[in-house]
């Protein structure tokens, strides 16, 4: 029986060859039958000599040689596996500022990465997709939102953001999320988000999933107004909710979608 190492995530979502250490924030098991892909196998030598293979700015930040061109889906697993290697800094971010990569789907989760390299490397691209979960608090989502509303294509165009467990100061309110009218999915879990969120991005015109799990959400009434377009609803562990049982049930009956609890 051949065993091999991948991450204890979706099945999409694999290890780099050779692993010997979790990175931050993973856990690596064996399960049967679970090639690398070749593509990341492939991805894993430039992104493991990137330091080699790009000359650096003045500014001491890297760009990668004139030559070299990504579309859209190789871009995105090439800052993935970057991402999970732990390589995503400012430095190595800058490769991601001009037009050789094509990023659709940017994956920056536990990434320690300040709000400057965020705009710069990922900002002008047009994405569609961004999974910015436990960021490092340098990058807060007020300043994530602010970029990504830098952008009228983004405003109009941009369709999922996951920021479970990122940053958010404690009195501030997430107000440009409003601002993202194409988004179909958003994940707040464990963010601070408030009732005047809940409302806010209730005014989405197409958010079809929504996870606020263990927000600071009192009063879920506000989705009602989406209740027409939401078709996926988490949120379980919201212990800060001043409703009674009876006005939950009667939220979750009027919006008529199935409810993970």
């Amino acid at each position: 029986m051949v065993h091999f190492l991948h991450l204890d995530l979706p099945p999409r979502t694999l290890a780099s060859p050779g692993a010997r250490e979790d990175a931050p924030g993973r856990c690596v098991v064996q399960e049967e039958a679970s090639p690398y892909s070749l593509v990341n196998i492939c991805l894993n030598v430039p992104v493991t000599n990137l330091e080699k293979l790009c000359s650096g700015r003045a500014d001491g930040t890297l760009c990668l040689p004139e030559h070299w061109r990504f579309p859209p889906e190789l871009a995105d697993r090439f800052l993935g596996v970057m991402t999970w290697q732990g390589k995503l800094t400012d430095r190595t971010a800058s490769i991601f500022r001009g037009n050789q990569m094509k990023l659709r789907r940017v994956d920056i989760k536990i990434a320690k990465i300040s709000t400057a390299a965020f705009v710069k490397a990922f900002c002008h691209h047009r994405l569609i997709e961004l999974d910015a979960s436990a960021v490092d608090p340098a990058l807060p989502i007020s300043d994530i939102l602010h970029g990504l509303c830098s952008s009228s294509w983004l405003q109009r165009n941009f369709r999922r953001l996951l920021l479970d467990s990122a940053s958010v100061h404690p009195d501030s309110r997430l107000l440009s999320l409003g601002q993202l009218t194409g988004l179909r999915a958003l994940s707040v879990c464990n963010v601070h988000f408030h009732r005047e969120d809940l409302a806010n991005v209730s005014q989405l015109p197409k958010l079809g999933s929504l996870d606020i799990s263990n927000t600071l959400v009192t009063d879920l009434s506000a989705l009602l107004i989406c209740k027409d377009r939401l078709k996926s609803l988490t949120m379980h562990y919201l212990k800060c909710l001043t409703m009674t049982t009876p006005q939950i049930l009667a939220v979750i009956k009027r919006t008529y979608m199935p409810v993970s609890p």
